[in-house]
């Protein structure tokens, strides 16, 4: 089974969100992450049916990057199980790409060096990143690795005005036909880890 997990952000209860002229701003960490498998779901009748057949299931961890994994988290194995974190970066490292696979974990070198082809092969513009326990790029994968479920972050490139610390930015923003691309490389990274 591919658990789906975009955490919920606690950090801010106010928020400002809009939609004008093609363009999604305000805060966008994470709920872009949890708006993209949601949008995942519903567009796709292959990807609902792998839900239906609980061949992928969607959790939301409800305590940020580097919270706890609580006891709403479904039960998980290594063997037969992984996890695609979706999640949200700003920083002028993601201006060229349409996505990027941090964070991989529980994955020979040989499995990641035939990602990074089938990505390439798919026509996206994405760099595939081993987890390399620098502090800074922490993310809710690091949670799913210590528990030794193979995982990947699968991050959607957004724009912050100076490309820092978006989460607490009411002006991150995505312009729709960046965040379509997005949706379609998860719909893409399922598909090819199923």
């Amino acid at each position: 089974m591919i658990l789906l997990s975009a955490h919920l952000d606690r950090v801010r209860n106010q928020f400002q969100l809009s939609y004008s002229n093609g363009k999604v701003t305000g805060l966008l960490d994470n709920i872009l992450g949890v708006a993209t498998i949601y949008h995942t779901l519903l567009d796709d009748p292959n990807i609902a049916r792998l839900e239906a057949e609980e061949k992928i299931t969607v959790w939301h961890n409800k305590s940020e990057e580097w919270g706890e994994l609580d006891d709403t988290l479904p039960k998980l194995n290594a063997k037969d199980d992984m996890v695609i974190v979706v999640d949200v970066c700003s920083s002028k490292d993601y201006k060229k790409l349409d996505f990027s696979i941090e964070n991989v974990s529980g994955f020979s070198k040989t499995e990641i060096k035939v990602l990074r082809d089938f990505i390439k092969w798919e026509g996206f513009a994405a760099k595939v990143v081993e987890y390399n326990g620098k502090p800074e790029t922490q993310d809710e994968g690091w949670n799913f690795r210590a528990l030794g479920i193979p995982v990947v972050s699968f991050i959607i490139p957004i724009v912050s005005p100076d490309d820092g610390w978006h989460r607490i930015q009411d002006d991150s923003s995505i312009d729709l036909e960046r965040w379509r691309v997005a949706c379609e490389g998860l719909k893409r990274i399922i598909c090819y880890f199923v």
